[in-house]
């Protein structure tokens, strides 16, 4: 079992330590999914608190109310404090983890999870460690792995065709952000029309006559959720990047760069 199992993501109610069904509430419509047009896989967005479809189950309870809330008032706590003192404004659930030049990247030979810190200067396979799933129990000095991946990417990957190939794959990689910005702008484009007929029947009926508090609420409400997807819609027609016309002398000074202020105080890994 690995520390997602119990911690889990808090806005999304995943993991044991957020899981309603615990106290009692089956809880539907917390995501909708999209599916991206070219890799055909589903992608989740969470959906807002008031779409959501609760029902109360009582008898599937097998945590009481003041455990459940203590725990909440902790998990509230403990996100506070970490990302205060962080001081970076990042998401709390990650902001326990120091990040280094290659987290995320690295890739156990053996089994293909993570290659995670396992203490303050190596490297090793989260599954072997965490999970027992695998036997790869060999680590590896963080320094020494970022000095080879870098001189790798120094001398291997400015050879022309392997520019030429990732020139290729850049664009690739924009068709297939361009295909999902699509998509996301459909919905929106859908959920603004559903959104200006309802502003427009309500309009129609205080023109009639019949106007009450709730419907002058409602019609503010959804002026309001109008707004705002009037501004996401914006955001999503953006200019694609462009590859600079001197691309081979770009990305020897930004390796150069990256190489340095990763370890800050020395000299580049790359000499």
């Amino acid at each position: 079992m690995g520390p997602s199992t119990i911690y889990g993501n808090w806005r999304r109610g995943t993991g044991i330590l957020n899981n309603d069904l615990y106290i009692g509430k089956l809880v539907w419509n917390r995501l909708r999914y999209i599916k991206d047009p070219t890799t055909g896989k589903r992608v989740s967005k969470p959906n807002e608190a008031k779409e959501w479809i609760v029902k109360e189950v009582p008898d599937l309870r097998i945590v009481d109310q003041d455990l459940w809330d203590r725990v909440k008032v902790r998990q509230k706590d403990t996100r506070r404090r970490i990302t205060s003192e962080s001081k970076s404004g990042v998401r709390s659930e990650r902001a326990r983890r120091p990040v280094y030049l290659f987290s995320g990247l690295v890739r156990c030979g053996v089994c293909g999870g993570g290659f995670t810190m396992v203490n303050t200067i190596h490297y090793g396979c989260n599954n072997a460690r965490n999970k027992g799933t695998c036997n790869n129990t060999l680590s590896i000095r963080r320094d020494r792995l970022e000095a080879s991946i870098l001189d790798g990417l120094k001398s291997r990957l400015m050879a022309p065709e392997l520019v030429e190939e990732f020139i290729a794959e850049y664009h690739r990689e924009l068709n297939r952000a361009s295909g999902h910005r699509d998509v996301e702008r459909q919905y929106g484009e859908r959920e603004l029309s559903r959104t200006e007929s309802a502003i427009r029947q309500i309009i129609e009926s205080i023109k009639a006559g019949f106007r009450t508090d709730a419907m002058r609420e409602e019609l503010e409400t959804l002026d309001a959720r109008k707004k705002e997807l009037t501004v996401k819609l914006a955001a999503t027609t953006r200019d694609p990047v462009r590859l600079h016309p001197n691309l081979a002398a770009v990305y020897r000074a930004k390796l150069e760069q990256l190489a340095t202020s990763s370890n800050p105080g020395s000299r580049s890994l790359l000499n």
